[in-house]
């Protein structure tokens, strides 16, 4: 499990129970999206044995870094459409939150044949379980912790989105760490060490 570690030291730091969750990397056409319904059902699944592990099962925060951070938002999403369960927070790890019709095709060429395939590209782009950004509803997004580094590849869009999150009325606690790259909260920086303790401390605020 690469992301053990982690996940270990929240947990410790947090004294919350943490369910790292495993899913399919790829998209299943227009119609089904593996990735975010594997998650989901992981989710509804947590919820039934939560009392198992000495957990919450009325109200969660889901977290993840990079592609696990849209998953994240995915799954705040769904679980407001589909009724639970109950999303209190959300932690997202310098997310990749979407793309908007005014980045232009010439931004984000280079990234889009190797995530969406060609068929149905345009109408997977644009739902908000695979960007979230364009939310329809970004209003009811639950509060939000954000953290990303000043030169990180998705700085622009992850801004875009906490823009909207604001502007919306969203609770937006942003942590923006100075000379950070994509993927530093795995690299053992000091930096990296200090996000952990962050997310740990918004952790056991939210269940205190």
């Amino acid at each position: 499990m690469s992301f053990e570690y982690e996940c270990s030291f929240i947990a410790q730091k947090s004294e919350c129970v943490i369910f790292s969750m495993e899913y399919r990397l790829e998209i299943g056409g227009i119609k089904l999206l593996l990735p975010q319904e594997d998650a989901y059902a992981a989710l509804l699944e947590i919820e039934k044995q939560a009392q198992n592990y000495g957990a919450d099962s009325s109200r969660f925060v889901v977290m993840g870094d990079s592609a696990g951070g849209e998953m994240a938002a995915a799954l705040s999403i769904l679980s407001r459409e589909r009724g639970g369960p109950d999303i209190v927070a959300q932690i997202l790890c310098y997310p990749c939150v979407g793309f908007e019709e005014a980045h232009g095709q010439e931004e984000v060429g280079s990234l889009v044949p190797l995530i969406f395939p060609a068929e149905g590209r345009e109408e997977l782009m644009n739902r908000p379980y695979i960007s979230p950004i364009l939310d329809p509803c970004i209003h009811k997004t639950p509060p939000t912790m954000i953290i990303i580094g000043t030169c990180d590849f998705l700085l622009d869009d992850v801004l875009r989105y906490a823009r909207r999150l604001v502007d919306a009325g969203v609770e937006v606690d942003f942590r923006l760490y100075q000379g950070m790259i994509h993927g530093f909260i795995q690299m053992g920086t000091k930096p990296g060490l200090d996000s952990l303790q962050q997310i740990s401390s918004k952790l056991a605020a939210v269940y205190s």
